[in-house]
């Protein structure tokens, strides 16, 4: 029963009955499934014995083995009839969550993002949110962009950010580090102390609204536009998450925040085979993620130098 390449899928649909608690405004149910997903995004090997996995109760362990056996499961299947998935819909708008889309779709009358736009656009009334809401649709309908579209804006951004005092490095992570022809979002990666978070912040709000900002992450929406190859005038938005990583994290960060999700799964399966953990941190020896386990993750090449592989250039982490 269960395998490490399922383990994602299981995290996955833990994290959504998490949020779909969120919506029902159950706290202590949402934390407990939140909290699920992350323990079995994180196991290396099967999930044969999730009863003995450190984090995973009774009852999460049930539906977990009951996830495992028909790929869904009984409080899922509740909890999206009570909460259509459609709603869902109005999390593209910035700042909305699952439980703020079932509230918004109940106040409003509406089922799903097109509704809220029509009658927003009907009745004149909330302009801001209506232009939240345009905005968020135009982003999720835009698909993918080139990446030679962005690349200017993110060697500037990354220019800016290395020359911040006490900056020691800066990169993208994800599809644009690994040179994929087109991107979706961008994950800036910095490695910085504590007390240079202020200044990054500031770096990083000149290139577009900043959304969000704590002592680790950042968020920002940038507006641009481009000519096309008829001359014509192409609007986009482009979201960009930044992480403030430590030193002794970075190889590890770096690794896992470019992907891709299959080279990461990979890599985590065969570092159980060879009884060690991988994640974004670093890598343990042994089935414990401790500091006093931690053997490497300061730099990339660590993880392959460690597990006896050879390095993967970012560009072949898609085959």
């Amino acid at each position: 029963m269960g395998s490490p390449s399922q383990n994602a899928e299981v995290a996955e649909k833990l994290d959504r009955i998490g949020n779909l608690y969120i919506a029902a405004n159950d706290t202590w149910r949402a934390k407990t499934f939140l909290k699920a997903a992350k323990v079995v995004g994180e196991v290396n090997g099967s999930l044969a014995d999730i009863d003995s996995v450190k984090g995973i109760g009774k009852s999460t362990a049930d539906v977990i083995k009951q996830i495992l056996k028909t790929g869904t499961c009984d409080r899922l299947l509740k909890l999206e009839k009570e909460y259509p998935p459609d709603a869902l819909s109005l999390t593209a708008i910035e700042g909305i969550g699952p439980k703020g889309a079932y509230a918004m779709c109940r106040t409003h009358g509406v089922g799903n993002l097109d509704d809220l736009i029509t009658k927003l656009e009907k009745s004149g009334e909330d302009d801001s949110l209506l232009k939240l809401a345009k905005l968020g649709k135009a982003h999720s309908a835009q698909g993918r962009l080139q990446r030679l579209r962005v690349r200017p804006l993110v060697e500037k951004m990354l220019e800016s950010l290395r020359s911040v005092t006490g900056v020691v490095q800066a990169e993208a992570a994800g599809s644009y580090r690994r040179q994929c022809e087109t991107v979706r979002d961008i994950d800036v990666l910095v490695q910085a102390p504590i007390t240079s978070v202020s200044l990054v912040k500031k770096a990083f709000s000149e290139f577009g609204v900043l959304l969000s900002a704590g002592q680790k992450k950042m968020r920002l929406r940038h507006e641009g536009s481009y000519k096309d190859g008829y001359g014509e005038r192409v609007d986009y938005i482009l979201y960009i998450d930044l992480l403030v990583v430590e030193a002794k994290s970075w190889g590890s960060a770096i690794c896992y925040f470019t992907g891709s999700k299959q080279h990461n799964v990979e890599l985590r399966e065969i570092a159980a085979s060879r009884g060690f953990i991988v994640n974004e941190h670093g890598i343990y020896k042994g089935r414990v993620m401790d500091e006093k386990n931690r053997v490497g993750g300061a730099n990339e090449t660590d993880l392959y130098d460690i597990l006896g592989l050879p390095f993967v250039e970012p560009k072949d982490r898609d085959t």
